[in-house]
């Protein structure tokens, strides 16, 4: 429960990146020992949600931009490789989903970032959903949750839409046309063009203030719309 609430709390930007997470005070804001909260801390810890400092304690921690440019080269890779090996498997009807996926944002009048989110979730998860590697999938999902932490406040009009919207019709263009490893590559650039545009978003320092969204939520995949 405290952990659950606690991420809660994270995701949705009641508690900010650098804040402390004092044992005391959570303790009377939970009525419990300390032995709970203790190990609320250790699991965030273990999640990278928070680091632990010596003589400070837990602080919500703030992901640099190396970190980002890591996280986003490996899953270009495994989603790269994860959408070459799946492709050939999707059926009609998943191909039909991802075509609802890409007409659901290009009919939408205003974009923001929680409805690009869950969108772009769905379509890149049902891109490797076929890729028959349990390993792979677990890994893609949690460097996305680490991904979808990385949001900049008040971005309500994302920035460049419109490239990252043509970029998902060439891919699903390319797994129509049977060209898997174009499409393997597509994503891949996608990526990494992605990964591009939020290190060049954080680094203004206007913008370096994050919010974190429900990705419990968002990470449950391709769902009818």
């Amino acid at each position: 429960m405290i952990f659950n609430k606690l991420l809660d709390d994270i995701f949705n930007g009641v508690i900010n990146p650098g804040e402390k997470l004092l044992e005391k005070d959570l303790t009377k804001c939970f009525k419990v020992s300390r032995t709970p909260v203790r190990e609320a801390l250790l699991k965030l810890e273990a999640e990278g949600y928070v680091i632990h400092t010596k003589n400070v304690g837990a602080v919500v921690k703030k992901l640099s931009t190396k970190t980002v440019k890591e996280t986003y080269n490996l899953l270009a890779l495994l989603e790269g490789y994860g959408t070459e090996i799946s492709a050939p498997n999707l059926t009609q009807d998943d191909i039909l989903y991802l075509e609802k996926l890409c007409k659901s944002i290009d009919s939408l009048k205003k974009i923001t970032i929680p409805t690009y989110v869950k969108t772009n979730a769905e379509f890149h998860a049902l891109l490797i959903s076929k890729c028959d590697n349990e390993t792979l999938l677990k890994m893609v999902s949690d460097l996305r949750r680490k991904i979808y932490r990385l949001l900049v406040e008040g971005q309500t009009v994302l920035t460049n839409f419109d490239k990252y919207r043509l970029c998902h019709q060439n891919i699903l263009k390319a797994i129509s046309n049977r060209e898997y490893a174009k499409a393997g590559n597509l994503v891949r650039s996608h990526v990494l063009d992605a990964s591009n545009t939020l290190v060049e978003l954080l680094s203004t320092p206007s913008r370096q203030q994050i919010i974190l969204p429900d990705v419990r939520r968002i990470n449950k995949g391709p769902r009818k719309i």
